[in-house]
Formats: structure tokens, sequence, C-alpha cells
């Protein structure tokens, strides 16, 4: 193994340990929180505070309960290959909801392990889940405005076609009631 390939390697070694350290951080707050240690002093009205005063830069409640679902979803032994971060990508309600979305994406982060000896980022963890859900992504915000634009149109070309025919509908009623007045004058 020439120079390269260790660095590239002990660096893997890192990381994987600190994926797994944060890992670690994550099950002892949930102890800390489930055992109510953290109401000890008394001047947290609930857990988000503790977490707050404690650990201002580091975690708040929303990472901290990513955190933890990803966990309880996809197990330690995941969690600690891609990162409790990486992880939150992989908590979509489109991917949560299915057992056959969340395997086909947990497949597809093991075939990535395989071929590239480390775990997806949370990028790439973003795109796999857009190609098991595409129901998730969203279009660009210039896209969903000229998209509504489209829809505005295509409903307002209707709306011109419908009251058309209701014209007609009028013009031909109103005909019909100028006959029956002429018959009534004529009969009475």
């Amino acid at each position: 193994m020439n120079a390269y390939e260790a660095a590239v390697e002990e660096i893997k070694i890192l990381l994987s340990r600190a994926n797994s350290a944060l890992v670690d951080v994550f099950l002892r707050l949930r102890i800390v929180e489930m055992e109510g240690v953290w109401k000890l002093q008394g001047d947290h009205a609930h857990f988000g505070d503790f977490l707050k005063k404690n650990f201002p830069n580091v975690m708040g409640l929303e990472k901290y309960m990513n955190g933890i679902s990803a966990i309880e979803l996809y197990g330690e032994e995941l969690v600690r290959k891609v990162g409790v971060e990486a992880a939150h990508a992989m908590c979509v309600s489109a991917i949560t909801s299915s057992d056959e979305r969340r395997n086909k994406l947990v497949a597809s982060i093991q075939a990535h392990i395989e071929d590239y000896g480390v775990a997806p980022c949370r990028d790439t963890i973003r795109n796999i889940v857009k190609g098991i859900a595409p129901e998730i992504q969203k279009p660009h915000k210039t896209t969903r405005s000229i998209l509504e634009i489209e829809r505005l149109r295509s409903e307002n070309n209707e709306l011109r076609k419908e009251v058309k025919l209701l014209q007609k509908k009028v013009k031909e009623l109103e005909g019909k009631l100028h006959k029956k007045r002429a018959r009534a004058v004529a009969n009475a």
C-alpha cells in the first residue's frame, strides 16, 4: 500500500470512528432523556431546553429527534456507517412509511458501501431517496411558478369555453322565452 492509499484508508477509519462516536452521543442523550436526568437541575421546561442550554452549538431537539428516529428505524449499525447527519436524509416519511421502500434504501446504501468502501454522503442518500420516492421532489420555485401559470392559463381557457357555451344556451333560452311570450300575448 502506497502513502496515498494509506492516507485514504486512515481517513476512512477516522471518519467511521467519528460517525460511531456521534451515535454514542445520541444514545447517551436518549438515556439522559428517558431516565429524566435532564430534569434534576429543575430549570428546564422540556428536554429541548436541556439540549439548548448545555449543547447550544452542537444539538437542538430536532437534530436529536431525527438522530434517534434514524437509529430506531435503521438500527445502530447502519447509522454508525452513514453517520447521523446522513441518516437524517433517510427519515423522509415517503420512505419510512413503506417497508419495501425502506428495504430498497438500505440495499442501495449497502451496495454503495460495497462499491466505494464508504457509506454514501447525505446528498447521495437524498438522491437515492428521490429515486425510490420521486413524488417527494418538488420542482424549483421558478419552475413551480411557470407550472402554476400554465395551469391557470389552461383553466382560464376552459372557463372561456364554458362561458361561450353558457352564453349560447342563454340566447337559446331567451329566444324560446321570447316565442312563448309572443304566443301568450297572441292567445290573450
